[in-house]
């Protein structure tokens, strides 16, 4: 009996985890959620493209490992396309779908993944186990003494206070060179991205992504 009622509270915790995350998004999206849908479809049972498990995590400081839409990603990478971008960062890379997304239609990209999350970042580590161009790395960015000076950051939303953006976005600022910043997802106020150079913005409801530049 007591098998039984462990098999049953899993199912339901998996139930309510995905009705969580389906409510959320339903919120974000609205009525744009069959676009969403049918790009997620295609890309997934279509195209066959990897990594797209999600995670609930309940972290006070981090938000959940929902991946960022497929949608999203092929508006991103159209603009991002054609801007020589060699070394590629994904802050909060959860299982890699942007990670694998970017690296299927640019093999010449280097991918560097932050996953703070031991369980998640095992997992992308056992997915990309033999792809060479793809480093994971099992640590809080914002523990780093220096940001690896890469052309390109993606930040879908990994942190849930405004500070801990502050102090990743100045420390990525150092950086002497031309890079893309891509923000997904985050409707917080920031000043310092205000110093920056706004390329490309899509807005769906309440959600959607903005590139910068730091120079022109």
């Amino acid at each position: 009996m007591s098998d039984f009622i462990t098999v049953r509270d899993r199912i339901l915790k998996v139930f309510y985890n995905l009705l969580k995350t389906f409510s959320k998004i339903l919120i974000k999206y609205k009525f744009k959620i069959f676009e969403i849908v049918f790009y997620e479809f295609l890309y997934i049972f279509i195209f066959n493209y990897k990594c797209n498990s999600f995670d609930i995590k309940n972290n006070k400081d981090y938000t959940d490992n929902i991946p960022t839409p497929y949608l999203f990603l092929v508006k991103i990478f159209t603009f991002l396309n054609n801007k020589k971008i060699k070394v590629f960062v994904d802050i909060g890379c959860g299982s890699g779908r942007t990670i694998n997304f970017f690296l299927t239609k640019n093999t010449n990209i280097k991918a560097i993944g932050y996953e703070i999350d031991n369980k998640i970042y095992l997992k992308a580590k056992k997915i990309f186990k033999n792809k060479n161009n793809i480093k994971l790395i099992n640590k809080n960015i914002l523990n780093e003494k220096k940001i690896i000076n890469a052309d390109c950051f993606f930040l879908a939303d990994p942190f849930k206070k405004k500070k801990d953006y502050e102090k990743l976005l100045k420390k990525i600022l150092k950086i002497r060179k031309k890079i893309y910043l891509v923000i997904v997802n985050n409707n917080k106020s920031i000043k310092i991205l205000e110093k920056l150079h706004m390329l490309n913005e899509f807005k769906l409801n309440s959600s959607g992504f903005r590139i910068y530049s730091n120079k022109n």
